[in-house]
């Protein structure tokens, strides 16, 4: 498993896989997976599995063959390191001993102070016909759909006021594109923000704007988010209880801390849904707090609505050690159920919440206001101002990456769950769950390294699973070759593998397609 986290070198030529079983005849289109592929500049190395130099991957499928390539993200960080043949930036988890000398010096004071990188490392998102990688920063970076090149940067710092974005947006037929960031200001805000979608495709940046902030309940200490939940009327964001503590952050210089090392984990608080209708951009039912008990999530897996209730899941942790477990010196293991990562991955959950929309002075207390029939899921009014929650769980095993049929079922009510799991016994498996009667399928060839499963829809498919799976897969057994695998969504059998010898695909995060 050790060498997911060396070096990889670009690949700028495609590279011709061999293809064994058969390729749909109407698949057609380019796989992107974004992720971490340079850890070692000059003697220095990166210390977390999330600071990696950003490289995007390509994996083109047209006639019933496909190729593979990748390029590193040409951002400003990049080339700083490499310039400079040693780590320049901060990092998530990595402090940098060193800085640019050629910065002026107010913009040493502004990276010391929040660090600020433009590693876009974590996920791919369409902006109209435009193509974009992010992480969870104020940076997002252009790349060209065929070359791979870097072609130009998005900076919500200059046209939004914004000093942080999640790295996961939402994106609707017409493209407009949703996103969650952070300011700084007096009292933080998280604020939701679009870019309204233009006829055929050509989107301009200078359109985005604010639709909804939301105060942060504790002002030093802004939560943590990865993404964020929509339907065609609400969105809602969860204010978890993994915070960043502001009072750590002006003295990382002093303490020599990376960004990580200023998070917490408050046991002590709980964690906060805010629903805001997305029509008016305000938040509903503020004389309420739906809480839960404390947790720690990175993804959201769908949510739509069911009358008067708001039906969410996501797969979430009992809390945030798992960042901790990222660290190469417990990645960099033989096996991946060497690693201390491994057991807590088991320990996550597919939970289901339902908040219920229609709450008032006049709602009793003390009583289950959810009433969806076969949902365990409960919402109470505990206090005049509290509806806590507790959630179902949706299946019993340790499950991340979530995947649904999002071209058709993004927002809405849905019945299939694609992810990663981990089982008990420690392997690693894709999963296929029925949201409706909790049945499973799997896949695995029990030695395997697989990525996050994207769900790509037949053309023409009248039903939500009619189509494949496509996951990167990467061997932890010598002399086999990393492969591209293509499972029928609908009965979970593989369809096709296509092998790339001699090389291994990077330890990504997240991915897009793109059909012809």
């Amino acid at each position: 498993m050790y060498r997911l986290f060396e070096n990889a070198a670009e690949i700028e030529d495609p590279l011709p896989g061999k293809v064994t079983g058969c390729l749909p005849e109407w698949l057609s289109g380019s796989l992107y997976r974004n992720g971490p592929g340079m850890y070692e500049v000059g003697e220095t190395r990166m210390l977390h599995w999330f600071d990696g130099m950003a490289c995007l991957q390509r994996f083109e499928i047209r006639d019933g063959s496909a190729t593979y390539m990748r390029k590193y993200i040409q951002s400003d960080t990049y080339h700083q390191n490499l310039s400079m043949n040693r780590i320049v930036n901060t990092e998530f988890g990595t402090y940098a001993e060193y800085t640019d000398p050629c910065k002026k010096i107010y913009e040493k004071i502004n990276t010391y102070y929040i660090p600020k990188t433009d590693n876009t490392s974590v996920t791919v998102w369409p902006l109209g016909s435009r193509m974009y990688v992010s992480s969870e920063t104020n940076v997002s970076n252009e790349v060209d759909p065929d070359t791979l090149e870097t072609v130009g940067k998005l900076d919500i710092s200059k046209t939004l006021k914004l000093d942080a974005a999640a790295a996961h947006a939402h994106w609707e037929t017409d493209g407009t594109v949703h996103f969650i960031g952070y300011t700084y200001t007096a009292h933080p805000c998280y604020c939701l923000y679009k870019i309204p979608g233009r006829p055929g495709g050509a989107m301009d940046i200078s359109d985005a704007r604010v639709t909804s902030s939301i105060k942060c309940k504790w002002p030093l200490f802004p939560s943590y988010y990865h993404s964020f939940a929509m339907t065609k009327n609400f969105y809602v964001f969860i204010e978890q209880p993994f915070v960043l503590n502001l009072t750590k952050v002006i003295s990382m210089v002093k303490t020599k801390n990376a960004i990580i090392d200023c998070m917490d984990f408050r046991p002590m608080n709980k964690t906060v849904f805010h629903i805001v209708d997305r029509h008016t951009g305000q938040e509903v039912n503020t004389d309420f707090a739906y809480q839960t008990d404390p947790m720690f999530f990175f993804h959201h897996a769908n949510m739509y609505q069911e009358g008067s209730n708001l039906i969410l899941d996501l797969c979430s942790f009992r809390d945030a050690r798992i960042m901790k477990l990222l660290y190469l010196k417990d990645l960099e293991k033989e096996s991946f159920q060497d690693t201390k990562s491994c057991e807590e991955i088991k320990t996550c959950r597919l939970r289901r919440f339902v908040l219920p929309l229609d709450v008032s002075e006049e709602t009793a207390l003390n009583e289950n206001l959810v009433h969806v029939p076969g949902c365990r899921a409960t919402a109470v009014r505990k206090t005049e101002k509290n509806v806590f929650l507790t959630s179902e769980q949706m299946y019993n095993e340790g499950f991340e990456f979530p995947q649904i049929n999002y071209a058709k079922f993004n927002g809405k009510k849905y019945r299939y769950l694609y992810g990663y799991s981990v089982f008990k016994s420690g392997q690693q498996a894709l999963v296929k769950i029925d949201m409706h009667t909790k049945e499973t399928k799997s896949w695995s060839d029990g030695t395997c390294h697989p990525s996050e499963p994207i769900f790509v829809g037949r053309p023409d498919g009248k039903q939500e699973d009619d189509g494949v799976l496509l996951s990167a897969i990467n061997s932890n057994v010598e002399g086999k070759y990393a492969y591209l695998l293509v499972l029928d969504a609908k009965t979970f059998t593989e369809l096709a593998r296509v092998e790339f010898p001699d090389i291994r695909f990077l330890r990504d995060l997240h991915g897009l397609f793109r059909p012809h």
